[in-house]
């Protein structure tokens, strides 16, 4: 036995997988049969229909008698939705972001859509550099920042239209962060954003600093929030399989999945 699992405890197998089975529904478009079960779990059909049997006395899942294919359970479902509604989207974007960002030595701001844009709700530092465009109660610009035109191309465009005309208008010192284009002169960079999932800007509206933005959904499949790296343009990769695109997609996946979504992703 491992030092780990010591610390942890000595916990029952049968249960762990039984779980594992649980796991499986997770990845799968739609209903499981047994043999599907044994062949991705490496047990045998008998084995895995043991498992069954007190799964679904434990309503933890249901079998189709037209089909014989089993599907989760209603006692799955209301596990789910009770951990969906305790959980608190910005605790667990915060405590995923800071793994991410100690990694890669890029900070990353966490931002949802407010009224007036794009407001910084968290700001994860991974070294002492002092981003002043990224601070709790900033509001970015709709369509002159990574973080706004994210949420312009998968929100509401009519409506990230009139904020965006709110901001145009505004006098100086204006409220948010970043130059302020008219809308109509982003539609290629919306495009992007739709076509790749990720909003990137390289020493824009900031010289000097590349910021690359991705979408994290809800288990009602809306844009709960955005996950933006900042950094120098020189440090930053933004190809989008490179060394800090590819991770930030990943981290906002991860939080994505954490809070109950499982459809697809824009540009996934």
């Amino acid at each position: 036995m491992s030092d780990a699992t010591e610390k942890e405890g000595r916990g029952v197998r049968a249960v762990e997988t039984g779980l594992s089975l649980l796991g499986l529904f997770l990845d799968s478009d739609g209903p499981l049969s047994a043999a599907d079960l044994a062949l991705r779990s490496g047990l045998s059909k008998a084995q895995v229909h043991a498992y069954l049997v007190s799964l679904q006395r434990g309503n933890m899942v249901v079998r189709d008698p037209q089909t014989g294919r089993y599907a989760i359970g209603p006692f799955s479902l209301e596990l789910g939705m009770s951990r969906l509604l305790t959980l608190d989207p910005q605790i667990t974007a915060s405590e995923e972001a800071l793994k991410v960002a100690r990694k890669l030595g890029q900070s990353i701001s966490i931002a949802v859509w407010g009224r007036y844009g794009p407001v910084v709700t968290a700001v994860v530092q991974a070294n002492d550099q002092l981003l002043n465009s990224a601070q709790p109660g900033t509001v970015y610009s709709v369509t002159g920042t990574a973080t706004g035109r994210l949420f312009a191309a998968l929100t509401n465009e009519a409506e990230a239209r009139e904020i965006a005309k709110l901001q145009m208008a505004e006098v100086t010192p204006p409220r948010y962060v970043g130059a302020c284009p008219p809308f109509d002169e982003i539609h290629e960079p919306l495009e992007t954003v739709r076509r790749t999932g990720v909003s990137i800007t390289y020493s824009f509206p900031q010289p000097g600093v590349t910021a690359i933005s991705a979408p994290v959904y809800n288990f009602s499949d809306e844009l709960e929030l955005a996950v933006t790296m900042i950094g120098p343009a020189e440090e930053i990769d933004i190809s989008l399989e490179g060394n800090h695109v590819a991770p930030l997609r990943a981290l906002a996946a991860t939080i994505s999945r954490k809070l109950g979504f499982i459809g697809k992703a824009s540009g996934a």
